[in-house]
This record gives C-alpha cells, structure tokens and sequence, in this order.
C-alpha cells in the first residue's frame, strides 16, 4: 500500500514537470523521494528536450501552459527558461552552426559525462566594403600617367615609325626630321634611302653618319668643317600582346617608353580575378620575368620591373591566396598574399596598426579547408590570436584563402575618473587617483 502511494505522487510530481521520468518506489527504500532529488531528475530530463516536446507534453496531459508554469515553479522550475530553449545542453539540439569553437560543452547524465564542440551560429564579418588593393588606382582614369622619355642610345631598336632628327652645323646647315617608313628606310635628300630599321640607335646614327660623309666631305675631315647630331623626335608606339585576366585580352599599341605596370594601367590593368602579384612577361616565346605590381602600390624602394619591347606577351594569372583584413588599420582592404607571407606581412600591406587597437587579441575567421572538413560539422570557425607575438616578431600565423582579419579596438573605458554634477562650481569629468 506504501509502494503504492509513493508510486502515485513521484509519478504525479514528475509529469507535472512535464518529462519522462519516473521515481519508481520498487527499491527496498522506504522512504519518499525529497523534492529536491525529484527537482534534479526533473531538470536533468528537461535539459534534454526541445521546448517542441515539452510542449506536446503539456497538451498531452490536458494541461494549459498556465497550469504547466505553476506546477513547474512548485518544484522550483522556471519552466519558460526550458521552453526558450535556453536551458538546452548541446546533444538535444541539432547543430546548425557555422561557426566553430575549441571550447568543449560538458553534458551530465546519470551514468557519464561527456565533451563535445560548441557550435554556434554567427555570421561572418561583413566585407563587401573592402575593395582589392590596387582595383581603385587602375580605375582612376588618370591620363596623364605617362613614362619618362628616357631609353639608352645602346638598347633602343629603332623600327618602322620612329621620327629622326638630323641636325647639320658648321660650313653646311640643315635641320630637318625624317620618318622611318614602313621598309626600314629613312629617304635624305641628296643622300639618297638609309635603311636603319632593326639596328640599335647608336648603330644607326654611325651608318647616316657614314651616308651623309659621302655628299658632306666636311664631316670627316680632320678637323671636321661640318658637324652632325642625330636624335630621337618621337618614338614609335609598340604593340605587345595583353592575355590572361585582363578586360579585352588581345594586341595593344602602348608607349615605346613603357614597361610593364605602365602598359597595363594603359589598359585598366588587371581584373579582379587577376594577380597584381605574378605578372608574367614573356619575350620570344620565354618567359622573361615576373612582375609584382605590389612593389609600387606600397611604395617600395625595390621592383623587378622591366622595359617592354615590341611583340612581347604581358600574361595576367589568375589571382592567388586572398585574405581581408579590417578594424584598426590604416589601410583596411582585401590582399593578396605570395607563398610565404602571412600575417606579420598582411600587417605591413594594410600599413600597420593604429593607436587606439586592443593590443590583446587579433581575431581571424576562416573557412575550413576541404581537407579537414568533417561531414555535418561546421565549415568556418574563428581563432583569436596573441597580438602582442605577432607584432613584435616572435610568431607569425600563417593565413588561408578567405581568411578575414579583425584588429580590435579599444573600449571607450578610463579606469581613474568620477565624473561631478550638481550644484558644484565646475561640473564634469576628474581624474581620482594616478596612473601606475
């Protein structure tokens, strides 16, 4: 008869509190379970139930969600903590998260204790704000961003197009200009056709040199009577060949004077889908060099640039490891990162740090790569690194593809102030005890 009692009121108790389980009175115990023991059973179940099945229980026993709540709080059950889920352990909900974190969750039952990931769903830092650094100076439209006429007398080839200045002083006087024709040939009265196409400048002037001696004796005279100079006017534009990512891939007729980061401003430069940091050149079917248009949008005092000559081939690769970073920058953007630069060198890109940046911690969201994605597990997770190894070189965090980079700020916090109003000669803010 006993048995039968306790049975009764630990099932009523329990169900009240709207879970499965069941303070049996089989034991040889005697005695009735305490509400508190009742109250921890209770708790332990609810834990593991959704607030959906709490609340098929509630309607399953006929109870309002009034009568649930003052039947829950006899025990001393805050039951709407349970139906907003907030009172859920990890195993009774089914992860949807994004974003995942080293900190183990510890859940309890009455035979074990367990760990597991907590997985949370944030979304990522916004970065549709940030442009590519360099996008913006190849779009400036700055047409007066031309080369420097300046080329050695030894290197130039003079080719079909190229304007010549024949000066003659001394006995005999003339100054005229003449055009290299599409044959090579430049045509000097009384002189007759020199053909000086494909000759190095300092070569041609030696064989005009050569031609004009013969109708102006003077000029090999010892001494000479008649003096000549022979100069470039106007140099020939140069075609080279755009390929890769660039917006119309195809033949482009730029400076003679240029080199490579000059001729492809010329042509907006490369895509956003394009490399600014392994421009390849190549000349008679070699590749002749590599460019890294970094060195000049960071103002390096060292580039491997290179003069470009007629018929090269300006190839733009597809761009590399991209990573943003933003906050307390600055330069705050997106970068793109060679084989070996990590953080401590996405740093010096976006100019360093700024005065007011929380010098504990420097967060980095990053997608998880293919290679240690687990299946139905999180594809992001953040990390949040030691600022003070990384700026001052101890440690270096290398980067992946995608990665965003947030530099803290402070708080708008001071430690040392009580702030005065009321009926007092100068109101405001006082500094109460000195800084250490």
């Amino acid at each position: 008869m006993l048995k039968s009692s306790l049975l009764s009121r630990s099932l009523h108790i329990a169900l009240s509190a709207f879970v499965l389980v069941m303070v049996t009175a089989s034991t040889a115990d005697a005695q009735e379970p305490s509400q508190a023991e009742i109250k921890q059973q209770a708790e332990s179940q609810l834990q593991t139930m959704s607030p959906q099945q709490i609340d098929g229980k509630i309607r399953e026993y006929g109870l309002t969600r009034s009568e649930a709540d003052a039947k829950a709080k006899e025990l001393g059950i805050d039951l709407e903590t349970y139906m907003q889920g907030y009172g859920q352990t990890p195993a009774a909900t089914e992860p949807t998260a994004l974003i995942k974190t080293d900190a183990p969750v510890v859940t309890q039952s009455k035979s074990s204790v367990s760990t597991q990931p907590l997985i949370k769903k944030i979304s990522p830092p916004e970065t549709v704000d940030l442009e590519l650094f360099g996008q913006q100076f190849f779009k400036s439209g700055n047409a007066n961003f031309d080369p420097s006429p300046s080329f050695s007398e030894k290197e130039y080839v003079v080719g079909a197009g190229d304007v010549l200045r024949l000066s003659l002083w001394g006995t005999t006087e003339m100054t005229n200009e003449f055009t290299v024709d599409k044959d090579g040939r430049i045509l000097i009265p009384t002189v007759g056709p020199i053909m000086i196409a494909g000759l190095i400048f300092d070569d041609a002037k030696k064989k005009i040199l050569f031609a004009m001696s013969k109708s102006y004796a003077g000029l090999t005279e010892i001494p000479p009577k008649i003096f000549m100079d022979v100069s470039l006017s106007k140099l020939r534009p140069i075609r080279v060949m755009m390929m890769g990512e660039v917006e119309q891939p195809g033949g482009y007729f730029v400076n003679n004077f240029g080199n490579v980061f000059n001729s492809l401003y010329a042509v907006g430069g490369p895509k956003a889908s394009g490399t600014m940091r392994d421009i390849r050149v190549i000349r008679n079917n070699k590749q002749i060099a590599r460019v890294d248009l970094y060195d000049y949008l960071v103002a390096s005092t060292k580039t491997n640039d290179l003069r470009i000559n007629e018929n090269d081939i300006i190839f733009v690769p597809l761009r590399g490891k991209t990573v943003a970073i933003k906050g307390r920058v600055p330069r705050a953007g997106k970068f793109e990162l060679l084989p070996g630069e990590n953080l401590k060198k996405l740093l010096e890109f976006a100019g360093g740090i700024r005065t007011d940046v929380f010098n504990e911690r420097i967060q980095v969201d990053r997608i998880i790569p293919f290679s240690e994605r687990v299946k139905g597990g999180a594809e992001r997770k953040l990390m949040d690194v030691e600022f003070e190894e990384i700026v001052t070189g101890k440690k270096d965090l290398v980067l992946e593809d995608g990665d965003i980079i947030t530099i803290m700020p402070i708080l708008d916090l001071r430690m040392n102030v009580v702030s005065v109003a009321g009926a007092v000669a100068r109101p405001g803010t006082y500094q109460i005890e000195k800084l250490k």
